[in-house]
C-alpha cells in the first residue's frame, strides 16, 4: 500500500507543482498523462486488490450483474484517495516551495547541476534558514512560512 501510495504522490506531484507556480490553467499535458497512471495505479489498488475497502474481499474478481455497484464504489474510493493523496501532496510542496525557487534559480543560473550539486544547495539553503525544519513543517513542527496564497 505504501508503494503505490508513493508512487501516486510522486505522480501528483508534477501536477502539484505546476498548480503552485503557474496556476490551475498552467497545468501540461505532462501532467495528464500523470493522471491517466494515477488512475491507473489506483484502480489496480482499489479493483484489483482491495485496498481501502472496509471489507477484505476482492470485488474485482467478480464479474457478475453487481458489477455495477461495485463499479460505483470503485470510482468513489479511487477519487477520495486520489484527492487525499493530491492534498497531502501539494501541502508538503508548497511548504518547500522555498526551497524549490533556490534550486531552480541555482539551476538558471548554472545551466546544469549535478546530484552532489544539488545536494549541496539543498544544505547550504537548510544551513541559511532559520530554524528550515520549523518553517516547512518537517518532523512534526508546524510551518512558520505563510501560506502560498497570503503572499500574493
Amino acid at each position: 500500500k505504501s508503494d503505490i501510495e508513493h508512487d501516486v504522490r510522486v505522480l501528483l506531484g508534477g501536477m502539484a507543482n505546476e498548480e503552485l507556480f503557474f496556476g490551475e490553467e498552467g497545468t501540461t499535458n505532462g501532467a495528464h498523462n500523470d493522471i491517466t497512471r494515477v488512475t491507473k495505479l489506483l484502480h489496480h489498488a482499489v479493483a484489483e486488490m482491495g485496498m481501502y475497502r472496509k471489507t477484505r474481499l476482492n470485488f474485482g474478481a467478480l464479474n457478475d450483474s453487481n458489477n455495477r455497484t461495485v463499479d460505483e464504489e470503485t470510482r468513489s474510493i479511487m477519487e477520495m484517495q486520489s484527492e487525499r493523496l493530491y492534498g497531502e501532496t501539494k501541502s508538503t510542496l508548497a511548504r518547500l516551495k522555498p526551497l524549490t525557487e533556490h534550486l531552480a534559480g541555482k539551476l538558471m543560473e548554472a545551466g546544469e547541476m549535478s546530484l552532489k550539486e544539488a545536494l549541496h544547495e539543498i544544505r547550504a539553503f537548510e544551513a541559511a534558514c532559520f530554524s528550515f525544519d520549523a518553517k516547512v513543517g518537517l518532523n512534526g513542527a508546524a510551518s512558520a512560512l505563510p501560506a502560498p496564497d497570503a503572499a500574493a
